[in-house]
């Protein structure tokens, strides 16, 4: 039994990491842009809101 266990265990990571790594892989190609694409719209907003002081 301890070997059938092992293997499943061994079978189950590997399918975990590849998951974990997809899961990974679309988070930052979602999660990143669009923090980025916030951090642009903040940026352009404070360009507005100086843009009166000059």
């Amino acid at each position: 039994m301890g070997k059938v266990e092992s293997r499943l265990e061994q079978r189950s990571r590997a399918t975990y990491g590849a998951v974990a790594e997809v899961a990974l892989i679309s988070i930052k190609a979602t999660v990143v842009p669009a923090i980025i694409n916030d951090l642009s719209i903040k940026l352009q907003g404070l360009d507005f809101l100086s843009l009166p002081d000059k």
